[in-house]
């Protein structure tokens, strides 16, 4: 699949059906060393993705408050040392529709499917930093994140094909 996704306005339901709000989740839990030894310590990261108009720092800061002033206190009195933090903070991309990139992505693709992901993308910090930004890209993102990820050699070649052709017409 190649395709663009894009943001236009701040509907929720519309763009994520699925997962029309925040998501937090606890992403990687490491600790222990045997089956039947307690842990001396453990340590969890946890994932946080927010939605376009929200800020992610103060959130991040909100939920490591949260962690450390009420969580870790008494999971240590109780259980021994925790380790939770919370990692990289990637803020959201809202991309209004019908800007240049579109739609030269849309003449080079012939795709005219725009829309969302429910997924975090670098994207979010280059349109944080006022630079205009789309997904777009070869391969299915069904087929990522997983064990055996791959994208085929035919998409890839059409993905460098379309990449070329943007540089061209934006930059030449």
């Amino acid at each position: 699949e190649l395709g663009i996704i894009l943001r236009t306005e701040i509907r929720y339901q519309d763009l994520f059906p699925d997962y029309p709000f925040n998501t937090i989740n606890i992403g990687v839990i490491q600790g222990g060393s045997l089956v039947n030894v307690i842990p001396g310590h453990s340590k969890l990261s946890v994932g946080y993705r927010t939605l376009p108009g929200d800020d992610p720092e103060g959130i991040f800061h909100l939920i490591d408050q949260k962690i450390k002033n009420e969580i870790l206190p008494e999971f240590k009195e109780k259980k021994g040392d925790i380790i939770c933090q919370l990692e990289k903070v990637v803020p959201p991309m809202l991309t209004s529709s019908g800007g240049k990139l579109e739609k030269e992505l849309i003449e080079i693709t012939g795709n005219k499917e725009v829309g969302a992901a429910s997924y975090t993308t670098e994207g979010g910090i280059f349109s944080s930093l006022g630079i205009e930004c789309l997904v777009c890209g070869p391969g299915s993102i069904s087929n990522a994140h997983k064990p055996n990820e791959y994208i085929n050699e035919k998409e890839l070649s059409i993905g460098v094909s379309y990449l070329t052709k943007l540089i061209e017409k934006i930059c030449c």
